[in-house]
């Protein structure tokens, strides 16, 4: 049986199921996804909790599972499957969980494997299948109840989100369970709870059979700076860009040669961008290595000598590349991960406000941490500035991370715009024990009144005079301080999982 711990996995979990299923509920497996990870992360605060497998891809009609597939599944710490109609009939998703058997033994199904239903009439009519019995041959095998009975006697899967995207309370009880008992399976495995520092997983893209010596002479392939570095294969073009989920970043080497699948604009080149950014990967995170000093004997034709200008406009060399590397190697030793995190959302043209008042908050909270019994058994604090405007966060991970959250209410944001934001911000965050946050109301550029209220928002005024954000208003400062110990008070009951 397979016994890894988290640490030595590349997903969290496995998630089995049939994409028709996704497709007819409106992408509901994909929000379970999506919730229960965030969940999950934040339950296990302080550890890395690598992506959940959730393939883009239909598995084929025939034949048997592919060898990437096959390692997506042993490389998991364990399996979901979601039970409804179109599962049931679906030999590919028994196969997966047949497969999962294999590796993880009798004491796997029992200890790693969750079996969410949709539907009762489809779990019903799976455990009658000869397959289904095959492999669980104890009939009091173990799954969720993710469905409720509507008012004509059907059952239908819970409703995930209430109309303002909170999460609805009978699938969150739900989720709780499942999110709990995966939580306590991995911090029951030896080491989990002290990992060792995790290298960042730098991908290099599918290149060309001639450009492919030349990246492996000019960057390893083995390590970056202490980063391990993996050259991705051309079976990744037709596989669904699975490693993408576990990377850090995409290294897209080009040079003025016709690229592979030349009938797509871009190539091979343009399927990996695509692909990167449609999987939520930050742009910032996808590098195009400029490597036209390199010969080649296939020029190409006009319009792939366009799209290598465009790329060329925004690439660098791969001796810059080793040089960002090794300072973010640097940062990574430097920034540490026990912390208090704040983040303050905010808009790329108010650096130096976002700047000057995490310096205000770090002031407030060394003042604040100097009178406790025992200061240095408080936590350091780590002002997270990330000054996005709201359309780009979708881009980014989400904040559950977070132990207090600050939106700027600064130059050109309106009332609506602030509601905006709020409503944007408050979807990247998931549960029932949300971060607390209040909003920074600068004075000016807006006049020195009482603000109206923002969704609940504690709004506290800032004295911006100077273009610098100097001080909370002098009224206001016990509502600051009030702030920063509940951040604090959130840091220790996640770090003691209360």
């Amino acid at each position: 049986m397979r016994t890894k711990g988290i640490n030595e996995c590349d997903f969290s979990a496995f998630i089995s199921f049939a994409h028709a299923d996704d497709e007819a509920w409106g992408d509901w497996v994909r929000h379970f996804k999506n919730e229960l990870y965030k969940a999950l992360a934040a339950r296990l605060r302080g550890l890395k909790i690598p992506p959940m497998h959730f393939s883009p891809l239909n598995g084929p009609a025939c034949g048997i599972l592919s060898e990437e597939l096959l390692r997506c599944i042993g490389s998991s710490f364990c399996m979901i499957i979601v039970v409804h109609d179109s599962y049931v009939t679906s030999d590919w998703c028994l196969k997966e969980l047949e497969y999962f058997k294999t590796l993880f033994g009798d004491e796997g199904f029992r200890k790693r494997l969750y079996i969410v239903a949709m539907s009762e009439t489809a779990i019903a009519t799976l455990e009658l299948k000869p397959e289904w019995k095959k492999l669980f041959p104890d009939p009091n095998q173990i799954w969720r109840k993710f469905y409720r009975r509507t008012a004509e006697a059907k059952d239908e899967p819970l409703r995930i989100y209430l109309d303002t995207q909170v999460i609805d309370d009978p699938f969150w009880q739900e989720l709780k369970v499942v999110r709990d008992d995966l939580a306590k399976s991995i911090k029951s495995q030896p080491n989990t709870l002290a990992p060792p520092p995790r290298s960042r997983n730098v991908l290099i893209g599918v290149t060309t059979d001639a450009l492919l010596t030349e990246v492996k002479k000019e960057l390893g392939t083995t390590t970056i700076t202490g980063q391990s570095v993996k050259i991705l294969s051309r079976d990744t073009l037709l596989n669904g860009f699975t490693e993408f989920a576990t990377a850090d970043m995409l290294v897209l080497p080009f040079n003025n040669a016709q690229p592979m699948m030349p009938s797509l604009p871009g190539g091979h080149l343009a399927l990996q961008r695509d692909a990167w950014l449609r999987g939520g990967k930050s742009s910032a995170n996808l590098v195009w290595l400029d490597m036209r000093h390199v010969p080649t004997t296939t020029p190409a034709d006009p319009m792939h000598q366009q799209f290598v200008a465009q790329c060329g406009s925004s690439s660098i060399t791969s001796a810059e590349l080793l040089g960002q590397l090794q300072e973010r190697r640097k940062e990574e030793r430097t920034n540490g991960s026990d912390g208090v995190r704040i983040y303050i959302e905010s808009n790329s043209n108010e650096k130096k406000l976002w700047r000057s008042l995490g310096e205000e908050i770090k002031i407030k909270w060394d003042h604040l941490t100097t009178n406790f019994i025992r200061p240095a058994l408080v936590p350091p604090l780590y002002v997270r500035p990330r000054g996005l405007p709201v359309d780009q966060l979708d881009q980014y991970p989400n904040l559950d991370d977070a132990d207090g959250v600050v939106l700027l209410w600064g130059k050109n944001k309106t009332p609506d715009a602030l509601v905006a934001q709020i409503d944007k911000v408050e979807s990247r965050l998931s549960g029932r024990d949300l971060p607390p946050g209040i909003v920074a109301y600068l004075i000016p550029p807006h006049p020195p009144t009482q603000p109206m209220p923002a969704w609940g928002w504690t709004v506290l005024r800032f004295d911006a005079g100077g273009h610098q954000c100097e001080d909370a208003s002098e009224e206001e400062t016990d509502e600051l301080y009030s702030f920063l110990r509940d951040a604090l008070k959130r840091k220790l009951k996640r770090q003691n999982n209360i």
